[in-house]
C-alpha cells in the first residue's frame, strides 16, 4: 500500500552509497552517464516484452522494468531521470547559469516532438518516453522558476516544510493508514511486505544521511 516506489528509491540510494568513488571520478562526464542510463532504459523496455510463466522471473522483471499489476516503479525505467538529476545536481555550479533553462527547453521540445509524432503512447506502468519527458519538463519548470518561489516564500512556508520533511510525513501517514486498512479494507498485498519495505527505506535513508554527513565533515 503506497509503497510501489520504495524499491526503486531504495535501489537508487544504494547506488549512491556503493559507488561514491566511481561517481566522483566520472560525474564530470555527463554524456557518458546519460547515454548509459538510456541504454538501461531500453534494456528495461526489452524486459517488459520478455514472456515467461515463472512467477519469480515476472517479479524480477516487474522490479527492474515496472509492472501495472504489481504497481512497481521500474528501476531501469526511471534510470534516465535519476542520472539526469544526479549529474545536473553535481555539476550545476560548473555549468552556465542558464543550464537549467537549456535542459528544460530541451525536454519540452522533445516532449512536443514525441507528442506530435505520437512516437510513444502515454504509459505509466512501465513509464513511456512521453510520460518521463512530461514529468521531467514539469519538474524543471518548477526548478528554474525558483526566484519566483523565493518571492512567495512566506506563503509557501507550510509547503516548503512538508517538502523538506516529505519522507517523514510519508512514514507518518503509513503508520496511520496501514493499521486502518488492515482492519477495514481488503488487501491485495502482504502487510508484512509493505511494512518491511518501509523499514528498508528508513534504514537506507539513515545510512545515506550518515555517509553524506561524514563526507561533508571530511571535506
Amino acid at each position: 500500500m503506497f509503497t510501489e516506489f520504495i524499491p526503486a528509491f531504495g535501489f537508487f540510494i544504494l547506488i549512491i552509497l556503493l559507488t561514491q568513488r566511481l561517481l566522483r571520478k566520472y560525474i564530470d562526464q555527463p554524456s557518458v552517464f546519460i547515454l548509459a542510463s538510456f541504454v538501461l532504459y531500453i534494456a528495461g523496455i526489452a524486459l517488459v516484452h520478455f514472456d515467461t510463466t515463472q512467477q519469480a522471473i515476472k517479479t524480477f522483471i516487474a522490479l527492474f522494468a515496472g509492472d501495472l499489476i504489481l504497481h512497481t516503479f521500474g528501476i531501469l525505467s526511471y534510470f534516465p531521470i535519476f542520472i539526469i538529476g544526479l549529474v545536473w545536481g553535481a555539476n550545476k555550479h560548473n555549468f552556465r547559469d542558464n543550464s537549467g533553462l537549456q535542459l528544460m527547453v530541451t525536454s519540452v521540445v522533445m516532449l512536443f516532438i514525441v507528442q506530435v509524432t505520437q512516437a510513444t503512447s502515454w504509459e505509466r506502468w512501465p513509464p513511456s518516453l512521453l510520460f518521463l519527458l512530461f514529468g521531467l519538463s514539469f519538474s524543471l519548470i518548477i526548478v528554474i522558476n525558483r526566484e519566483f518561489w523565493q518571492k512567495t516564500a512566506t506563503l509557501l512556508t507550510p509547503i516548503t516544510y512538508i517538502g523538506q520533511h516529505a519522507f517523514y510525513f510519508y512514514v507518518l501517514h503509513l503508520a496511520i493508514l496501514l493499521p486502518i486498512s488492515s482492519l477495514f479494507i481488503s488487501k491485495t498485498a502482504n502487510f508484512s511486505i509493505s511494512v518491511g519495505m518501509v523499514f528498508i527505506c528508513l534504514i537506507s535513508a539513515y545510512l545515506i544521511q550518515y555517509f553524506l554527513h561524514r563526507t561533508t565533515k571530511n571535506h
